[in-house]
């Protein structure tokens, strides 16, 4: 019987390349192990905002004198994707009006993240008719870089996430009026 050496040098040549192919794809499975691919951020974090005089009323009470609409209520956030502006609201059910357990009113404000091709520029949120406050934030966090680090509420300082927990119980921000 004849060997046909071509034949008989591919196998060689695969049987011979195996270990190499295994500790490649072992390689790359370990690395992944250690290194899990993270998800992607949320396209927004949700912080209770709340509204009070210099005397500490409420005003998202339909009760205190001079207090917010929820009718009245609106938040738009202009965001740069891929050099297009554009303007979303996180809130699709319009932007409601909460308690929490102390009995205070509160906003959810959506701030939108930093993430891929988007690029949030501010949030605008309409409180009246005639009253509309801008919020913008920074993101400078070397452990989450698309997540705010700082926010300000009309050009203060409101929120720093140095104060937050990162695992999602964002601190609340409260505006007085």
């Amino acid at each position: 019987m004849k060997i046909d050496q071509k034949k008989y040098l591919g196998v060689a040549q695969v049987i011979t390349c195996l270990p190499l192919i295994s500790v490649f794809i072992w390689s790359a499975l370990s690395y992944s192990c250690q290194h899990p691919v993270k998800d992607p951020p949320p396209a927004f974090i949700v912080i209770s905002t709340f509204y009070k005089t210099n005397g500490g009323a409420d005003l998202l009470n339909p009760g205190t004198p001079g207090s917010f609409k929820e009718q009245d209520l609106s938040i738009i956030s202009k965001i740069n994707f891929n050099g297009v502006i554009q303007d979303i609201s996180y809130n699709t059910n319009g932007v409601g009006i909460y308690q929490d357990a102390n009995g205070f009113s509160y906003i959810e404000l959506m701030v939108p993240t930093n993430w891929g091709s988007k690029s949030p520029l501010a949030t605008y949120v309409k409180l009246s008719p005639s009253i509309t406050d801008t919020v913008t934030y920074t993101f400078l966090s070397p452990e989450s870089p698309s997540i705010p680090d700082k926010i300000f509420y009309n050009k203060k300082l409101a929120w720093d996430i140095v104060n937050a927990n990162v695992a999602g119980n964002w601190p609340p921000i409260t505006i007085i009026k």
